[in-house]
């Protein structure tokens, strides 16, 4: 997982991709999926959410598929998330989401 994620992170610094396709922790041998797709993004260093994230042993972040200076840290995102007013979209154009 170290490897594809440095893949990722040399891919996106080149701006060659503006979205890389999903990625999952699919297991060869069995064909099992051991957890949620993952989706590279980039994010900010944490946002509020409505507290579905940390339920699920997760954080809340405003991502976007374009680094910039305020979205400058790469994670591996999961799942759309909203803040308490119920909104998905969050400061700088970007989506809240779980990593």
């Amino acid at each position: 997982m170290q490897l594809l994620s440095a893949i990722l992170v040399a891919v996106a610094a080149t701006g060659a991709v503006a979205d890389i396709p999903a990625t999952t922790l699919k297991s060869a041998a069995t064909g099992i999926n051991n957890g949620p797709d993952l989706h590279p993004r980039w994010c900010n260093h944490g946002t509020a959410g409505n507290g579905g994230c940390e339920s699920a042993g997760r954080n809340t972040y405003c991502c976007s598929t374009v680094q910039t200076p305020y979205f400058e840290v790469f994670r591996m995102t999961t799942v759309v998330s909203k803040n308490k007013q119920g909104s998905y979209n969050c400061e700088n154009g970007g989506i809240i989401y779980c990593s």
